[in-house]
């Protein structure tokens, strides 16, 4: 049985691939003719870059699962993967620790203007004046925006801060005793800082707007470590410049990579890397293989 990959995967992601199956590059399965292989195909490793959509998957008359690499799944059709009964599955809860303390480093560094305090001494400033005065994490309102396994360990991270803790699904959580909000703007109102975590996708584009914005205030912070689709990046740019926010910390972006225009002094900035650490990516590699594993095991009954 052959697995297909469809994209470039770290390498030691692609290494326990090859370990367990036959696997089929993306170069190799488009130079085939259409059809030679496509029925020996019953499972795709991905990550993000790219599209499975229903063309894809009638190709695929045998497939059953798709393993995404990442914690994205918003470049699969889901909707067209349950009604076949393929499943689909991230590697979310793999890289839920490391994204967590990133997201809690973004806070510190946003809110305690630790890169500001970085570039105050290395340009010799600290010589002629003092720097600015910061706000305390502690005792602030955290908002989360999508509790799921990475929300819930940036909410028990937040706690030893004493931060309050509040949050937004599409329904409560029975996790958490942290206070539900039932909705985006009622949730930005409350927070002074507001975290995405969220699913990308058609659910969430644009999710985070002028409105938003407006609603979080001239004090408050937003932290994006979610998919850069979640916000609209042009309403972000002019609240930090007009100051209607206090400030942000993006680590991904509507187009990757990114290059910024102008600097904002209110901006920290990061080349989507909240999961990029050794450990992290070998958790990751092995609960992807997992998914293909769990499948194989189940057609050879």
């Amino acid at each position: 049985m052959n697995i297909l990959q469809l994209s470039p995967l770290p390498e030691t992601a692609e290494d326990a691939l090859r370990r367990q199956f036959n696997v089929i590059g993306p170069a190799s399965w488009r130079s085939q003719p259409k059809d030679s292989i496509d029925e020996t195909v019953f499972g795709i490793a991905s990550n993000a870059k790219g599209t499975i959509d229903k063309d894809l998957m009638d190709r695929l008359p045998n497939l059953r699962v798709i393993a995404c690499f990442g914690a994205a799944t918003d470049y699969v059709d889901k909707t067209e993967a349950n009604r076949r009964g393929i499943r689909v599955s991230n590697t979310s809860r793999a890289l839920a620790d490391d994204v967590a303390d990133f997201a809690i480093g973004q806070m510190l560094g946003l809110v305690r203007g630790i890169a500001a305090g970085h570039q105050h001494v290395a340009s010799g400033s600290w010589m002629t004046s003092p720097m600015r005065m910061t706000r305390s994490l502690t005792g602030l309102n955290l908002g989360i925006v999508g509790l799921g396994a990475i929300g819930l360990e940036i909410s028990s991270r937040a706690s030893a801060f004493k931060m309050q803790i509040g949050y937004h699904n599409r329904r409560p959580a029975v996790r958490t005793d942290a206070r539900y909000f039932g909705s985006v703007l009622e949730l930005a109102t409350w927070a002074d800082i507001l975290v995405l975590s969220c699913p990308g996708g058609a659910e969430t584009q644009g999710l985070v707007d002028g409105t938003i914005l407006q609603a979080l205030g001239p004090r408050g912070f937003l932290v994006n470590i979610a998919r850069g689709s979640v916000v609209k990046q042009t309403a972000l740019f002019q609240a930090l410049q007009s100051g209607a926010i206090a400030g942000a910390a993006l680590d991904v972006f509507e187009t990757e990579p990114f290059a910024p225009t102008k600097e904002l002094p209110n901006l920290l900035l990061t080349p989507h890397a909240a999961s990029s650490t050794e450990e992290s990516r070998q958790r990751m590699a092995n609960m992807m293989i997992q998914s293909l594993i769990d499948v194989t095991e189940q057609i050879r009954g």
